[in-house]
């Protein structure tokens, strides 16, 4: 069994960050209405952290390594912000935004961005109609609570893989829903088995190993380690993509934020140093 999680080994906590909110009170009432009718597993979710990852991959058989990207998770307990940054000449500009509230059940998106290259899809979750809106180009999806994209689906698994450490044994299985291409499928994660890695600049982090096997071509597979130490936020993380692309993400740098007081929360910059 996975122990406890130890003291955060991100940080020191230099920055305040800027947690923004997407809704209103009102809507904030809803999506806690609709999350409570549909309970889900039990979640602790991480504490606020920005990590860098150094990638390798390949893009339409062209191999890449080395090159940086950035997860910034900022939560203050009622509202969550995530972002994602990585560019590089061979693999292209991916960033994503996913906004949303916090919940007894872990997160619920309200707005998602996904932007590669000059694409751009946007996403917003209607609480009270029970939809998922795209685009006008794009259809209207099913509404299911609990729903993530394929970026806060990392934060969702660290929330209910520290909720339940000593559940993670050898098979045991996590199951979340996740909007991919358009559509709402349940994916399922399997425990492989626990593993130390290398990271954090020459860190070894024991970890649990995670494993989603797309049941079929139309969707990417998608590994995650775990760490314990990181409030289970992902250490290592690798997708292949349904066209054979991968990405393996490794984290070399993690640093603690802390969500900005009142009388920081006007400045311009996302990140303010304390």
């Amino acid at each position: 069994d996975i122990e406890a999680p130890p003291d955060f080994i991100a940080g020191p906590a230099n920055y305040w960050v800027n947690v923004e909110q997407v809704t209103s009170r009102l809507e904030d009432v809803m999506v806690n209405s609709v999350m409570a009718d549909h309970p889900g597993p039990a979640v602790l979710l991480p504490r606020s952290v920005e990590i860098r990852y150094v990638t390798a991959g390949t893009r339409q058989g062209v191999a890449y390594s080395g090159v940086p990207a950035t997860l910034r998770w900022s939560q203050n307990n009622t509202h969550y912000d995530l972002r994602w940054g990585f560019f590089s000449a061979v693999a292209g500009d991916h960033r994503r935004f996913n906004r949303g509230v916090l919940t007894p059940q872990g997160l619920a998106p309200v707005a998602l961005m996904n932007i590669v290259g000059q694409q751009r899809e946007e996403w917003r979750f209607d609480y009270s109609n029970k939809r998922v809106v795209g685009a006008i180009d794009q259809p209207t999806v099913e509404f299911k609570p609990g729903t993530q994209d394929g970026f806060s689906l990392a934060i969702q698994l660290a929330a209910m893989a520290a909720a339940q450490p000593k559940e993670l044994t050898l098979g045991a299985q996590l199951r979340v829903p996740m909007l991919e291409a358009g559509s709402i499928q349940d994916v399922t994660f399997i425990v492989t088995g626990e593993e130390t890695l290398s990271a954090l600049e020459s860190k070894w982090l024991k970890t649990v190993h995670l494993v989603h096997q797309a049941p079929d071509s139309a969707q990417p597979s998608i590994e995650v380690w775990l760490a314990p130490s990181l409030d289970y936020m992902p250490a290592r993380w690798r997708i292949t993509e349904t066209n054979g692309d991968i990405q393996d993400r490794l984290a070399q740098k993690a640093i603690e934020l802390q969500p900005a007081p009142s009388s920081e929360r006007d400045s311009p910059d996302t990140l303010v140093p304390r």
